[in-house]
């Protein structure tokens, strides 16, 4: 009976994650955050090692501005995952706007380093670099303009020639 038991369960629970996971990417496409993080959470309760639901998990807690969470969240991706470029990009959003810059800046660094057209990367790079090294910010904002990353004009008007 016990073996029964723990059998249907190994059939449920990938169900019920899937289940979760769904109505969490629905919440979140709606703007609803806080109702994505929750049924994320019943996802990851479901189904502990995979890595999207915790990414997404990661990115309702980001527009949450509860830093602290989706760091946890995006760093456990990394740990299974740290050959993603995604991951590395989403955890220096992340340090960027919990005012980590120099965090941020290492990771793009890295970013950029691994895939020097990454434009998202030259983007967020430049942009925190502009207050501090002008010219290696704009340097990062014209790749990516070059790159076809258009709002990165945007960043650069009044401070780059």
């Amino acid at each position: 009976m016990k073996m029964l038991l723990v059998t249907l369960l190994a059939l449920l629970l990938p169900q019920q994650a899937e289940e979760w996971f769904g109505r969490g990417i629905n919440a979140y496409n709606q703007g609803k955050y806080g109702e994505a993080v929750e049924f994320f959470t019943k996802a990851v309760a479901a189904d502990t090692s995979n890595v999207s639901t915790r990414f997404n998990r990661g990115s309702a807690y980001l527009k949450l501005q509860r830093y602290g969470d989706a760091l946890n969240d995006i760093n456990w991706c990394i740990a299974r995952r740290p050959d993603r470029i995604a991951l590395r990009m989403q955890r220096a959003v992340i340090f960027a706007e919990s005012g980590q810059k120099q965090l941020a800046v290492s990771d793009l660094d890295m970013i950029i380093a691994s895939d020097s057209t990454f434009p998202k990367a030259r983007m967020l790079r430049g942009r925190l670099l502009l207050t501090t090294d002008t010219a290696r910010g704009c340097a990062d904002l014209r790749a990516a303009a070059a790159a076809g990353d258009s709002a990165a004009r945007r960043y650069m008007t009044g401070i780059c020639p």
